[in-house]
């Protein structure tokens, strides 16, 4: 990087991203509203003792960041309850989500049960002889043993170099449960802010006999990922590798400073990392109709260090 180049980023780490959503709700129902370039919809239902609860989803409208340069950790789940047909169409959506990345992209290949194992030996290129000679060495390991997700988690943000300026994702291929380790509520919160805190954001391809899905969704919401869900048909597998290779293409913005009406109580998730290719939801209460303005501050990786030429 060029010292001009250098200046001109570290300018823009202390810039951030403004988003601003403005609505007003007057009765029970749907609301949908924007601010500037960006969207919001709000879902609204009253109890019958009185109480109103909401449903608001946000999309920022940001351009989807087609030259980002990534790195992207894709593990496979290699436990006993992949096998057969499943692990067939896990490999399949591996191959077809290595050829949908770019060049520009580096790629880690691990395989995880009881605990990740690393596979490529650092990162390379998608259609390097490394990760050629990784995905034959993921061929040839028999299925065994249970998943420790929690131990799976933990391990993630070491795999990548934190002082890069590339996006990182993680991108996970299996069930999501957890047999090796019980993952309460508590001990995801704090492995997934860890995430956050870094820039992580995990994407999951939900398939096997028992997926939990609903862990594997909160991971991806909550870390500013997607989840796609692979059913019998083979064909569901590859496509959810293609959604796959798109969902690296697109920036999360990380939020630094979320502010919310007053009106808004109970609102879940306390932070909401909105993506640039799907809707951020918070659900909530509401204690009385009106004017609201929502703000979210925040930044994105893609244009955090980006450097603008010519030089």
């Amino acid at each position: 990087m060029s010292k001009r180049c250098l200046l001109s980023a570290l300018k823009r780490l202390a810039k951030s991203q403004a988003l601003a959503f403005a609505m007003a709700v007057a009765t029970v129902g749907w609301a949908e509203v924007g601010y500037g370039n960006d969207a919001a919809r709000l879902a609204t239902y009253q109890t019958g003792a009185g109480q109103t609860n909401f449903a608001l989803s946000l999309m920022p409208a940001v351009p989807a960041a087609v030259n980002q340069a990534s790195d992207v950790v894709i593990v496979v789940d290699t436990s006993a309850s992949q096998t057969g047909a499943y692990r067939a169409d896990s490999i399949a959506a591996l191959k077809t989500l290595l050829s949908g990345l770019s060049e520009q992209d580096r790629v880690k290949l691990l395989a995880v049960d009881l605990e990740p194992v690393e596979l490529s030996g650092g990162f390379a290129a998608a259609d390097s002889a490394a990760i050629e000679e990784a995905l034959a060495t993921l061929e040839k390991r028999t299925p065994l043993g249970s998943t420790d997700m929690e131990g799976l988690l933990a391990n993630l943000e070491s795999q990548f170099d934190l002082g890069s300026d590339r996006a990182r994702n993680v991108i996970y291929i299996g069930d999501g449960v957890s047999k090796a380790s019980f993952l309460n509520s508590n001990e995801f919160g704090q492995l997934t802010s860890g995430l956050v805190d870094s820039r992580i954001a995990v994407s999951s391809l939900a398939i096997g006999p028992d997926r939990d899905v609903a862990l594997l969704a909160a991971l991806a919401n909550r870390t500013g990922g997607n989840i796609y869900l692979a059913g019998d048909d083979p064909a569901e597998a590859q496509l959810g590798g293609v959604g796959l290779a798109k969902t690296v293409r697109h920036a999360v913005i990380w939020p630094e400073h979320v502010t919310l009406p007053a009106a808004m109580t109970e609102t879940f998730p306390a932070a909401m990392p909105p993506r640039t290719d799907r809707d951020t939801i918070v659900v909530g209460t509401l204690g009385q109709a009106g004017n609201f303005e929502i703000k979210v501050d925040g930044e994105s990786m893609a244009n955090r260090f980006r450097c603008l030429g010519p030089w």
